[in-house]
């Protein structure tokens, strides 16, 4: 039978809501896969391992075997709302199709990060033909300027509230962004400034540096000062340096 469920912690009050076309095969699998330390939802099993299986009641929420695919994907992220099971919860997800939300863990990363090494990469050792690279070229080329289907359109005006929120709720739920308090690797932000349309490359002493900070930084200046004397023709050793785009 197809439908909606809910697999309840009882001490915790927390939900975790899903959705099948096999309710009593998906029962199985979910405790089987919980009694056996397997589970999927890394959070669901951690709380399992620590409350016990008899803390948590599996229920059937609604039931039908016409119910659609999409049906019980609308369903499944009507329910996941109401009993607050993404923000205070064991769902991963906002519901329904796709991965909207999704927060992988530690462990998750680095697994999936070691199975795309080396073999397990299923590009690894291959290169794209002629022809192939032709062919994305005039794909990409599909999507410049006005072809791009975001050519012409803006963020609505509260996109930055709307984000602001989304990463609050993700925080409530226990989530820590992996880059919290971590150094951005020096060629990422070498990248980053050589992206930047306003930078202005400079050469102090015969040094090029990237940026009016970034010399400022190093040598130990205020930028007003670096500015100042990128002015002044009693500081010949200042010079601009025309960034090619």
């Amino acid at each position: 039978m197809k439908g909606i469920y809910s697999i309840f912690n009882n001490i915790t009050g927390k939900y975790y809501i899903g959705e099948t076309v096999n309710l009593n095969k998906r029962k199985i699998c979910h405790f089987s896969d919980l009694r056996n330390n397997r589970h999927r939802n890394d959070h669901l099993q951690k709380s399992f391992n620590k409350y016990g299986e008899e803390a948590f009641t599996f229920t059937v929420i609604e039931e039908n075997k016409n119910f659609t695919q999409e049906e019980l994907y609308v369903l499944e992220a009507y329910y996941v709302t109401k009993y607050n099971s993404f923000v205070q919860g064991y769902n991963l997800t906002l519901g329904g199709t796709g991965t909207k939300g999704r927060i992988y863990s530690e462990i998750e990363r680095k697994i999936r990060s070691e199975k795309m090494k080396g073999n397990g990469n299923p590009f690894y050792g291959k290169h794209h033909s002629e022809d192939v690279k032709k062919i994305l070229s005039e794909k990409a080329s599909l999507k410049t300027g006005e072809k791009n289907p975001f050519y012409g359109k803006s963020h609505v005006s509260d996109w930055k509230e709307i984000r602001r929120q989304l990463y609050q709720e993700k925080a409530m739920s226990g989530w820590i962004s992996s880059n919290k308090g971590v150094a951005k690797p020096k060629l990422a932000v070498e990248r980053m400034k050589k992206n930047m349309p306003h930078r202005t490359e400079i050469i102090v002493d015969g040094i090029c540096y990237l940026s009016i900070s970034e010399c400022a930084l190093l040598i130990g200046v205020k930028r007003t000062t670096v500015r100042a004397r990128l002015k002044n023709d009693n500081f010949p050793n200042y010079l601009y340096k025309k960034v090619e785009i």
